[in-house]
Formats: structure tokens, C-alpha cells, sequence
């Protein structure tokens, strides 16, 4: 089994992953090693009003970086797709580029989608997961990833995060985006520069509710497939979205216990030792 082990700033332990005896396990490992730099990005869900107040903040930014004429009195859903659709289409070398800028236009494209879910963060006081991103190209999986249900993750887990621009069947579902499908919507079929630690349990005892809400999942999507089906043929099938639906756990904490500190200590960076 392979380890890959994380020094954060104000913890004195190294941080161990026991990563999966899988090829795409070890090909996720090798790219993550390849940067060779502290992650680009260490994010927490945090509490409804800061993810709200740190896309605004954003946003405000983007106002004047990239003329986003954005109504941010209008908190809608609509609106939100609309954001999302601005960013999926946007050209950044149409503006004088910096690294800097490339880095910020990631991390308000972060924020829109924190701040989406900010009413789904129902323990403010309780960091629920943490996303450590790398700013780069997402690259081919060696072999298809095996998804489990979100219903079936546990504190200490490690998954890996979406690998494009745009959004998973689920949420374009969800957020009844589905304007242009063929712009937004993709399947998390690559490996991605960034993983998320899972600090809470997600999922649920009882098998029989768990079968049934796994069920009611299955179906809602395959009703939406149905209803978009002359937009989504050309991009996936049916039975490949259900396959790529959930998420993918590449491996694990290998000291639970150091969970604590992941909870409660001001993080701000890491990196791979």
C-alpha cells in the first residue's frame, strides 16, 4: 500500500494517506508529486455566512479584474447557473495575464460553488471536509475509477475532486441547470490536481433507508437523462453516467485520530513530503 504523507503549517505530526493498492491510486500520487510545490489551495467548508461572504468578496473582484457585471443582491439559483456559465466561457487571454489572475479565477469558481451549497452546511461550527487543490490540467485515468455512494464515506476518507470546469450530472440536476448541457455538464472521468479529506461521517446505518435513498438517486437521474437526452447522447450514456455517479475514494487516513487536528487547528498550507 502506498503512503502519501501531508506536513501541514501549525501541526507537528506528519499527516499519512494510506492510498489504495490500485494503478490509479499510484498514477494519482506520481502527479500530485510532480508539482513539487505546497498546494496551490486549502480550503474548508466552513460556516454558511463565510462561504457566502468570501464568494461575494470575490466576486466584487472579478467586477473589477474581468468587467463581471454579476447582480449580487439576486442570490438565485438562475443567477448562479448564469456565474457558473460566465466562468465556463470565459477567455482569461483576452486580458493582460498573470499568474496571479489564472490562480484568483480559480479560486472565485471555488467559491461560487461553496457558496452554492452554503444552505446544505447545517453545523456551521463543524468543518465538514477540506479540499487541497493544485492549480493544473486534469489528466486521463489509467483505468476506470470504481464511484461509491456519498452515502458510504466515512470521517478520515480521501476523494478525489471534480476534474473539470463545469459541473457532474448530480449537480446540474440538482441545481436545475440544464441550459447548454453540452457546455457544462461532464463526467468526472479524469484524475485531478486535488483531493478532498472527509472529516465528518457521511454515511447511513440503515441499510434498507440507505438502498432506498441510492435507489430514489438512480432514478431521479435517469428521469433527468431522459428529459435532456438530445443534449446528453452525444456527451455520455445513460449507463456511463451512472457508473461515474458518487464519489471516488482513493484512500484513507492512516491515523484517525489525527482527524482532531484537521477539525480544529488554523490550517493555511500544505505539502507533500
Amino acid at each position: 500500500m502506498s503512503i502519501l504523507a501531508l506536513k501541514f503549517d501549525n501541526i507537528k505530526e506528519i499527516v499519512e494517506i494510506e492510498l489504495d493498492s490500485t494503478v490509479n491510486a499510484e498514477f494519482f500520487k506520481n502527479y500530485l508529486l510532480e508539482f513539487g510545490r505546497p498546494a496551490d489551495q486549502l480550503f474548508y467548508m466552513q460556516s454558511a455566512e463565510q462561504l457566502l461572504e468570501d464568494f461575494l468578496n470575490k466576486a466584487r473582484q472579478a467586477k473589477e479584474l474581468f468587467n463581471f457585471n454579476w447582480d449580487l443582491t439576486s442570490l438565485t439559483q438562475n443567477n448562479f447557473n448564469l456565474w457558473h456559465k460566465d466562468i465556463e466561457t470565459f477567455d482569461l487571454n483576452n486580458y493582460p495575464w498573470s499568474q496571479e489572475k489564472g490562480d484568483f479565477f480559480i479560486a472565485l469558481h471555488t467559491a461560487l460553488h461553496a457558496a452554492e451549497l452554503r444552505e446544505k452546511n447545517n453545523s456551521p461550527s463543524i468543518r465538514k471536509q477540506m479540499l487541497v487543490k493544485w492549480f493544473g490540467s486534469s489528466l486521463p485515468w489509467p483505468e476506470i475509477p470504481k464511484f461509491k455512494s456519498v452515502l458510504d464515506i466515512n470521517a478520515g476518507d480521501i476523494t478525489t475532486g471534480y476534474p473539470h470546469v463545469g459541473k457532474p450530472p448530480w449537480v446540474c440536476f440538482q441545481q436545475n441547470d440544464n441550459t447548454n448541457l453540452q457546455q457544462t455538464c461532464r463526467l468526472p472521468d479524469a484524475c485531478p490536481p486535488s483531493f478532498h479529506i472527509w472529516l465528518i461521517n457521511n454515511t447511513i446505518a440503515d441499510t434498507n433507508e440507505k438502498k432506498k435513498r441510492q435507489l430514489k438517486r438512480e432514478q431521479q437521474l435517469t428521469n433527468w437523462y431522459q428529459q435532456n437526452i438530445n443534449q446528453l447522447e452525444a456527451l455520455f450514456t445513460q449507463d456511463q453516467m451512472l457508473t461515474y455517479d458518487g464519489e471516488y475514494c482513493i484512500g484513507r487516513l492512516k491515523n484517525i485520530d489525527q482527524l482532531h487536528f484537521l477539525q480544529t487547528s488554523d490550517l493555511t498550507s500544505v505539502s507533500i513530503v
